[in-house]
């Protein structure tokens, strides 16, 4: 986690990157509760794994997920409570083409990308 002032002070070299920092936010809020398609990181504090899964967990959105951290057995713990359509444990939107993703049962995504699963659903036999 970065505190709110050194988020406050980070720049980017590349003229293109915008780094903004809101130094209020909390899982209600709008950066956290809707589907960004980013670059937005939006980081909250949390007491505890459990109350970090909760979090993860408190949004209508499920598409992917990334843990980072280098305590990986935690992380795999934490990913087998999180529910999203994927999750990435130190990376970000690597995933083999043979191997299915999607949202899950909430407003994330529709159907299924890669792997056997989206060739049943964008086909139909006669």
């Amino acid at each position: 986690a970065v505190s709110a002032d050194a988020a406050a002070n980070m720049k980017s070299s590349d003229p293109k990157v915008s780094i903004q920092s809101v130094s209020t936010i909390h899982h209600t809020t709008e950066v956290f509760q809707k589907e960004l398609f980013g670059p937005v990181v939006a980081m909250v504090p949390f007491y505890d794994q459990d109350h970090a899964i909760s979090l993860a967990n408190d949004t209508d959105f499920s598409l992917g997920c990334s843990i980072w951290t280098k305590a990986l057995v935690q992380a795999n713990q934490v990913a087998d409570k999180v529910n999203a359509g994927i999750i990435w444990i130190n990376d970000h939107h690597k995933n083999h083409p043979s191997s299915p993703w999607g949202g899950l049962t909430k407003m994330s995504g529709i159907g299924r990308e890669n792997g056997m699963d989206a060739l049943q659903e964008y086909t139909q036999s006669k």
